[in-house]
């Protein structure tokens, strides 16, 4: 992959799978509410914009008059997946009430509407489907349903099926370019996209033929991947074999980092706790956005000079060294310090990370929200973010680090879990991406192992026959 953008301005983000778009969804909410309460601080202010620190337009666009804001981004799925919350959540054209086609006798049917979601509504353990939770409606180009397999009723657990959804289908290919170029070209100056994928199902293969093609189109533009490696089964539709899930993580992780300027593998494992908070795929989904919402919000600021560009050579500087670590804390959930953030009890890394854990080598850290410390430090009453954050990386010298403050209001949709709604106000997190040396011998060993799997042993990825290279 050639250099990372320096300057980065809108982003595209692409979503692949039900568990995937789940974490879109709650994320692309947590950015409605931040832009909300900013216009809400505006209007008290008497409109001063001092408390618009996120730019929303990196990561949303807007059309018609007045401007409806969607999402800029493609949530791949199976076909049905999106379910009766379909009309819900898509953008519309608007109504041409001067047009009459039929001048005879009609008749009204009333049908009860689907119950909707809303920022008053509140957590629902168990929806039935991603955008049942989501907030904001999406242009009709930023949903791509796969024809041949269908939720609930189709697996869709082998990586070269994956493959196969772009490779055997001209007409799938024209519709995924269609989508891309639409979004690309509402683009002042695009900047990157960002990659949401399962890995351990064909979400991988599909993500692996996509991201080739948006290589061969927009060429080096930034690429930040995170790669699911362990959905829950509630969030899968039909339940797959597991006997499988090695296979597809393992020519995953052949094939996604290499596409990308960053590649951050996600294990959900062990951020689940015994107490049950996280036991549904719709919590952890929570979970995980409001933590990669943390984790880059800085990019996406107006005083972040070079934007998501900047934090990706912050963390991969080697192309072939662009594996990080994510981690975040529960909302107001820091305590006493330690030798290093990466050793915080309360850092919670969706990754099995080593113990003892190595120093990072390259690191972002970013603290969001008005930072407020409970009685039991008085020594730290009300510190500056800058002093706070130094207790924790006083203890250690990475080759790199970057720093990201955001001081505009932290709030959670009322959707979201409990564990991520703490009574106490104001809100506050830091997060944590790491490229870390524990990663890569982890990520050896997996490699490692797929490479002693015999290929006869799993005929159906040999089809397409050539879309594997098992000696890679």
């Amino acid at each position: 992959v050639s250099e990372v953008t320096p300057h980065m301005r809108e982003i595209i983000t692409l979503q692949f799978g039900h568990f995937a778009n789940y974490v879109g969804a709650h994320w692309w909410n947590l950015q409605q509410q931040t832009y909300e309460q900013a216009l809400q601080h505006m209007t008290r202010e008497d409109g001063d914009e001092t408390g618009m620190e996120v730019n929303s337009d990196i990561t949303w666009r807007s059309a018609g008059s007045p401007a409806v804001y969607t999402p800029r981004a493609i949530a791949f799925d199976l076909k049905g997946a999106v379910g009766l919350f379909h009309d819900q959540i898509i953008e519309k054209k608007p109504a041409h009430d001067d047009v009459t086609t039929w001048q005879g006798q009609s008749q009204t049917i009333v049908q009860d509407a689907a119950p909707t979601m809303d920022g008053t509504e509140t957590y629902v353990p168990n929806p039935d489907s991603w955008s049942q939770v989501m907030f904001s409606k999406l242009h009709p180009k930023s949903i791509y349903e796969t024809c041949d397999y269908r939720h609930g009723f189709d697996t869709f657990d082998v990586f070269s099926h994956g493959l196969g959804v772009f490779d055997s289908s001209m007409q799938a290919r024209d519709d995924i370019d269609d989508r891309l170029r639409f979004l690309a070209e509402e683009c002042d100056s695009l900047g990157g996209f960002h990659v949401l994928t399962e890995t351990v199902s064909a979400w991988g293969g599909l993500a692996t033929r996509v991201l080739e093609h948006v290589r061969d189109v927009f060429g080096a533009t930034s690429v930040l991947t995170f790669g699911i490696s362990d959905a829950p089964a509630d969030t899968v539709g039909k339940p797959s074999s597991s006997s499988s899930h090695p296979l597809n993580e393992g020519l995953a992780l052949s094939m996604l980092p290499s596409l990308s300027s960053v590649y951050v593998p996600l294990h959900l494992a062990p951020v689940m706790d015994t107490s049950g908070s996280f036991s549904s795929g719709n919590a952890l989904g929570a979970h995980v956005a409001s933590a990669i919402d943390v984790c880059t919000v800085p990019s996406r600021t107006y005083g972040w000079e070079g934007g998501a560009g900047r934090m990706l050579a912050t963390l991969a500087p080697l192309s072939r060294m662009n594996l990080a670590v994510m981690g975040s804390t529960y909302p107001n959930a820091l305590g006493q310090p330690v030798v290093g953030l990466y050793e915080s009890p309360d850092m919670r890394y969706f990754f099995p990370l080593p113990v003892p854990r190595p120093h990072p080598l390259y690191e972002l850290i970013s603290l969001r929200g008005a930072l407020s410390l409970p009685p039991k430090q008085p020594s730290l009453a009300q510190p500056d973010p800058h002093e706070f954050l130094s207790l924790y990386t006083a203890g250690y010298r990475p080759l790199r680090r970057e720093v990201g403050i955001v001081h505009q209001t932290l709030s959670t949709p009322r959707n979201f879990p409990p564990a991520l709604m703490p009574e106490a106000l104001p809100l506050w997190s830091v997060g944590h991406l790491q490229n870390t040396p524990g990663v890569h011998g982890y990520l050896s060993r997996v490699s490692s192992g797929l490479s002693k799997v015999p290929k006869h042993a799993f005929p159906q990825y040999q089809e397409p026959s050539d879309a594997i290279d098992w000696e890679d």
